[in-house]
């Protein structure tokens, strides 16, 4: 999959600017709450899924990927030394506790309560599909996805919101453009229930 179409696709399910704060407010406690908890359990976890992160997206745009790891890698120390200065059940009490309000204000209001409702054929459905058909993972989108591919669409919160940043400075006006076709592609798929992605020939 292209860059355009892995931000489009998860785009397309995140196109309310309040649903978007909501996902901006919450994802760095989300992030940071995950880092402590793995920080406690597997010291390293957090160091590895930063760096195969950054090599995943360092493929599709080397300055966003620095932006992105700008704030994440911080993020990860931080909660990497969060979690060696506080005994382990504090820890994992309150870094489930945040996991579980970050979740719910992303998906349990985010979503249900303010994204645009989506045309699935005749019927209105929350923009929920997105985690309740497993397209987070590229799955039911039409098109079998590669192991690497399924991977930047998982991790692909972050990198989203960071190339959000650098599209309103003006960045890479053609991407830009590009995701915006087709997220309106994509509805358009939706509201006819068609695969979002067409099958390569």
């Amino acid at each position: 999959m292209s860059l355009g179409e892995q931000l489009a696709l998860y785009e397309t399910f995140h196109r309310d600017p309040r649903n978007r704060r909501i996902h901006y407010a919450t994802l760095p406690f989300i992030l940071g709450s995950g880092f402590a908890l793995a920080a406690t359990f597997v010291p390293a976890a957090g160091p590895v899924v930063c760096a195969l992160a950054a090599l995943a997206f360092l493929v599709f745009d080397p300055l966003g990927t620095a932006l992105l790891a700008a704030w994440v890698v911080p993020l990860m120390l931080a909660a990497s030394d969060l979690a060696r200065h506080f005994d382990a059940v504090f820890v994992v009490v309150g870094g489930l506790g945040v996991q579980l309000a970050g979740w719910f204000l992303s998906v349990g209001i985010g979503h249900e309560r303010y994204e645009a409702a989506l045309e699935l054929g005749s019927r209105r459905v929350s923009s929920n599909v997105y985690l309740e058909r497993q397209m987070f993972r590229l799955q039911n989108v039409g098109r079998r996805a590669g192991a690497f591919a399924a991977a930047v669409q998982f991790l692909i919160a972050p990198f989203h919101m960071t190339m959000r940043a650098l599209f309103h400075l003006g960045y890479r006006p053609a991407l830009r453009d590009e995701v915006a076709r087709l997220v309106a592609e994509n509805l358009h798929h939706l509201s006819r229930e068609e695969p979002l992605l067409a099958p390569r020939g």
